[in-house]
């Protein structure tokens, strides 16, 4: 009883000495709050400068980020440079895509927001559909230009002209339906329904290989800061799209199945990963270069 009766003499002290010192005590209370303010902004700052750290890391460690487009720090871009190495045949590239498409996502262990998979062919003359081809001819072509397949990129354009890919019929018998840039169709006066031809390539006699397209539509980019987005729109201005389908049933064997450029593009979600983490990130991501690596070499 005379435990209970101390404290609650000394709660009726302490509440009249507060109501007497309000001033006083008002300044004790801030004092506490910067206090504490201050005790937990030294490590608030401290993860957010090696978060700075980390996210350096990380770019230096990617196989290529795409820092030409806006993008997070944890976007992962792994590529074939067929202009550096060389083109390489589908059977090759086939390997590290289902790598990089499947176990190479769980092995960078971050959560998977967007994959993108991006396959080009090399850059042929491009010449309207009744240019006359003939062994030893010397061509004035339109432009020149790659085909390529771009996984859900009708999905992050507009088609100003035309119909979609999933709207589009199949296309005539010995024909490849493609959909080409606003600029390009802008350009060279391009127009859906048109059908033109790509001088692909040289066969060991000498005869011209074709590939007959027709455009299905014309698109453009309506979204500039879009993420999906790994290179600048320019860089796909003589890029002639077609659906996977189209690509790998109908374009590759004419050319060989020959890849000029393979792109994986990956973004993952950041806001689980702290300072603490990079070691072990680094290390996955090093592993998973390596791992890529071993299928395609460079």
């Amino acid at each position: 009883m005379n435990l209970l009766k101390r404290l609650w003499g000394i709660l009726l002290y302490t509440a009249k000495r507060i109501s007497a010192q309000k001033g006083l005590t008002l300044a004790i209370i801030f004092g506490f709050t910067v206090a504490a303010s201050l005790t937990m902004s030294i490590p608030i700052y401290a993860d957010a400068a090696n978060q700075k750290i980390l996210e350096a890391d990380v770019l230096s460690e990617t196989g290529e980020v795409a820092s030409s487009a806006p993008t997070s720090s944890f976007s992962f871009m792994f590529r074939y440079v067929g202009s550096w190495y060389g083109k390489v045949g589908w059977e090759k590239v086939q390997p590290v895509d289902t790598y990089l498409t499947e176990q190479g996502i769980l092995d960078l262990g971050l959560p998977l927001q967007q994959l993108v998979r991006f396959f080009r062919s090399d850059s042929f003359p491009f010449v309207s559909a009744d240019t006359e081809i003939y062994s030893g001819s010397e061509y004035f072509p339109l432009a020149w230009v790659s085909i390529a397949t771009l996984s859900s990129w009708d999905e992050h354009v507009e088609i100003v002209e035309g119909i979609s890919p999933a709207a589009s019929p199949p296309a005539a018998s010995g024909e490849t339906n493609i959909w080409v840039n606003e600029e390009l169709a802008t350009e060279i006066g391009l127009q859906p329904g048109e059908t033109y031809r790509l001088l692909a390539k040289f066969n060991d006699d000498q005869q011209n290989v074709v590939i007959t397209v027709r455009i299905a539509g014309i698109w453009a980019i309506t979204d500039l800061s879009d993420p999906y987005w790994f290179y600048k729109p320019a860089d796909f201005r003589y890029v002639l799209f077609a659906t996977e389908q189209d690509f790998f049933q109908s374009v590759l064997p004419v050319i060989n199945n020959e890849i000029d450029l393979a792109l994986w593009y990956m973004l993952m979600d950041k806001s689980a990963v702290h300072s603490s983490d990079v070691p072990s990130l680094v290390n996955r991501i090093s592993k998973t270069r390596t791992r890529a690596g071993v299928y395609l070499p460079h």
